[in-house]
């Protein structure tokens, strides 16, 4: 397993908001660490940096939430696109969130039945699937 600190962490996004995403690749997976409420002011933030082409090909993209303390419908309509991009192309997509208010918004919309969601990074990339 890869070290807490890999040494190539990419920054994507830094808006006036405060919403920060760093991607960090792993092996053949990425993970994109999003720091900040995701809103509609910042949704279109997360939205681009998600959709920074990586280097190389991934098997897996594990988008971490820990430190989200607010997601709003502009931020789960995000997800919702990605995870369809991820699934059409064969991609695995999963989301990190031990934060009750993102894990709520995921459970109340049910999107927790349709994109894995998990409590640390290491669970969802050693994840089946």
């Amino acid at each position: 397993m890869q070290s807490d600190n890999p040494g190539n962490v990419v920054r994507l996004a830094m808006d006036a908001a405060g919403l920060r995403v760093d991607r960090v690749e792993h092996d053949s997976a990425l993970v994109y660490r999003v720091a900040g409420e995701v809103d509609t002011l910042t949704a279109p933030h997360l939205d681009l940096a998600l959709a920074d082409p990586p280097a190389t090909a991934v098997s897996r993209v594990v988008l971490d939430m820990t430190e989200v303390p607010f997601l709003s419908s502009a931020g789960l309509s995000i997800l919702v696109e990605h995870h369809t991009a991820c699934q059409r192309d064969g991609i695995a997509f999963a989301v990190v969130a031990p934060v009750h208010a993102v894990r709520r918004a995921m459970e109340i919309t049910a999107l927790d039945r349709v994109i894995p969601l998990y409590d640390t990074v290491p669970a969802a990339l050693l994840a089946d699937g």
